[in-house]
């Protein structure tokens, strides 16, 4: 008998280590994800501003003030930007499925 309530005792510790681990799963995901919802205005902004920056640099250059090295920089700028930008997306993505699968979703 005392055994019995020994291995009932060790269950019921295993089930609430269990219940808090998947607490703070869910907990982590979630702020991960929120993270991430944040990043993606922030991304956006910037690929907005390399694109000025861009426009600008071939303005420049158009009008004979500019030099084909400042063009060159902006390519690069917009080319970042639009990368930090994608990554900000994929970040979110993958934040989502790893909050649903810690809540058991499909």
């Amino acid at each position: 008998m005392e055994e019995a309530k020994a291995t009932l005792n060790v269950v019921k510790a295993n089930e609430e280590s269990l219940r808090q681990m998947i607490f703070l799963e869910v907990q982590e995901a979630y702020l991960t994800l929120r993270a991430a919802e944040e990043a993606i205005p922030t991304a956006k902004l910037g690929v907005e501003q390399a694109q000025e920056n861009l426009d600008i640099a071939n303005g420049r250059y158009t009008a004979g003030v500019g030099n084909p090295i400042e063009v060159t920089d902006a390519e690069v700028g917009i080319a970042n930007a639009r990368t930090y930008y994608i990554q900000a997306l994929y970040a979110d993505k993958v934040a989502q499925a790893s909050l649903e699968k810690a809540m058991g979703m499909k």
